[in-house]
């Protein structure tokens, strides 16, 4: 196979460069401009939608750090610009659960027919219902991710995730489509974003 796959996938290394990938990637790029976006859409009973929407995925993004790595900065991390502080602290990890499962509760409630529409989407295409059901989702994952440590949490939590409603089938994915185009440093013509995205990441040989 390429490089890539056989150091990481074929032969297992580790290596301390691979693994703050997510940490340099995440926190520069989504985390601040969703944090931005949330600050900027907040006050403004019209954006809603886009709103709400920002905070679930910012929770899921934040879900992915703290799956990688811990304790890690997120009440408070985004904020340099907005708020002066650029040293945000580390939260700890059952913390953050917890905040995780309120925040997608009270992102989910804000979601409003009667707001602008969610523009240029494309992972529901504007759905506010999809939207809902991928929040409920995430608490249903978090909630699964809590079953061996708090137990009692983990139920109700669970339960009530059931009960606000969740994904029921493929259709209710939260992904990218891509165009079922194939991916190749030969073919010029699909060498932009309209690739699919996973063959673009495991090609390997950059070129």
């Amino acid at each position: 196979g390429c490089w890539n796959t056989t150091n990481y996938g074929g032969q297992h290394r580790m290596d301390d460069n691979e693994m703050s990938r997510p940490w340099a990637n995440l926190y520069p790029g989504a985390i601040r401009n969703l944090t931005d976006a949330i600050e900027q859409t907040k006050s403004d009973p019209a954006q809603a939608n886009i709103h709400a929407a920002l905070r679930v995925f910012r929770v899921y993004v934040g879900g992915l750090l703290t799956d990688y790595y811990g304790d890690v900065p997120f009440t408070q991390a985004g904020l340099g610009y907005i708020a002066g502080n650029t040293q945000p602290k580390y939260d700890k990890q059952d913390d953050l659960y917890a905040y995780f499962f309120a925040e997608l509760k009270a992102a989910a409630a804000l979601f409003d027919i009667n707001a602008n529409a969610i523009s240029s989407d494309p992972m529901f295409n504007g759905n506010i219902d999809a939207w809902k059901r991928f929040a409920n989702s995430l608490r249903l994952r978090y909630a699964m991710r809590l079953s061996d440590v708090a137990p009692e949490m983990a139920k109700t939590e669970f339960n009530a995730a059931l009960t606000d409603g969740v994904m029921n089938s493929a259709a209710d994915n939260a992904c990218v489509k891509h165009l079922n185009v194939s991916y190749s440093f030969g073919q010029e013509s699909f060498k932009d974003f309209r690739g699919n995205a996973m063959a673009k990441y495991l090609y390997g040989n950059d070129p």
